[in-house]
């Protein structure tokens, strides 16, 4: 199933990594920051520009990922045409489809021809110190070693209240 839709995932807006990447080289980088994002969030994503995300000293790219929603479009086209650093998938922008944005950013990640040390996912609403993060990532990953690292929920249960939206089956 999970083969099946990120197959299919469909990029309205993709990066130019030729344009985006003229001025320095991005055939290898140390960090890609992938930012989930709502449509509606421009703000946000102004923020991290100005801030953590334009980090000129490390070699870095921020890319913000994002879903659909008519309505803002044009804003997004130009907003995409602007700066270089918005990957929009066609899908509703919303909460119950987060998980897409994480899984299609994976399969994106896989069709580019970008290497990269460490890909950071971080929500458009979080403040991070690059230089801390990349230095923790190096001391405490062994580079060429696949880890993915979260935060683990003890005693956590599944919801079996059909009516949630984290609904999970008996079946399951």
């Amino acid at each position: 199933m999970l083969q099946k839709i990120i197959r299919c995932y469909k990029k309205l807006l993709n990066i130019p990594l030729q344009v985006k990447c003229a001025s320095r080289l991005c055939g290898y980088v140390d960090m890609i920051y992938l930012v989930k994002s709502s449509v509606l969030n421009f703000s946000q994503r102004t923020a991290i520009r100005e801030t953590w995300g334009s980090n000129t000293r490390m070699r870095t790219l921020t890319i913000f990922i994002i879903g659909y929603s008519e309505p803002l479009q044009s804003f997004i086209d130009f907003e995409s045409n602007h700066h270089d650093d918005i990957l929009q998938f066609d899908m509703e922008d919303t909460y119950d489809n987060l998980v897409f944005k994480t899984v299609f950013s994976i399969a994106w990640l896989c069709d580019i021809n970008i290497q990269a040390k460490f890909i950071h996912f971080v929500d458009d609403d979080r403040m991070i110190n690059p230089q801390n993060l990349l230095a923790l990532a190096i001391k405490s990953i062994p580079l060429f070693e696949m880890k993915m690292v979260g935060f683990k929920v003890t005693s956590a249960k599944p919801y079996r209240r059909y009516s949630s939206k984290w609904y999970i089956s008996k079946r399951i």
